[in-house]
């Protein structure tokens, strides 16, 4: 029995292939867009008692966010581009506001808004409204 994505001919997986495929496809922005969820839960972790710290952090990581942009524009993306930018904007919110809203530094109502909106905008981006039945 084959599993799939697992191919016993070859010895290797197509999982193994394909996230190799995947690591030379892409570009500085997808890394960039990658980073930015990390450069905020560093932050987050780190310098959770360090306002100053936690603001550098945070800032950087939101201005990755314009860099990779331009980056993007000037050297290209790879067919992953797209999907991984909308993903580092969105973890990086979550991220921050699900941390604050556990330090009780903000309501639990705004992660929750913002993170419907983010579902229902970055569907429409996706092109899967479009497609889908129910509608």
């Amino acid at each position: 029995m084959e599993l799939p994505g697992i191919s016993r001919r070859s010895g290797e997986s197509r999982v193994t292939n394909n996230l190799e495929s995947f690591l030379h496809e892409i570009t500085l922005s997808d890394y960039l867009s990658i980073s930015r969820p990390l450069i905020a839960g560093v932050g987050l972790y780190f310098f959770n008692e360090k306002p100053v710290e936690l603001s550098a952090c945070l800032t950087a990581a939101f201005a990755s966010d314009f860099v990779d942009g331009a980056v993007a524009r000037r050297y290209g993306s790879s067919k992953y581009g797209a999907y991984l930018d909308i993903f580092g904007d969105r973890a990086l919110e979550y991220l921050t506001l699900i941390t604050f809203a556990a330090q009780k530094k903000v309501s639990w109502l705004y992660p929750a808004i913002f993170i419907a909106k983010g579902l229902v905008n970055d569907m429409s981006r996706t092109d899967v409204l479009e497609h889908a039945k129910f509608l």
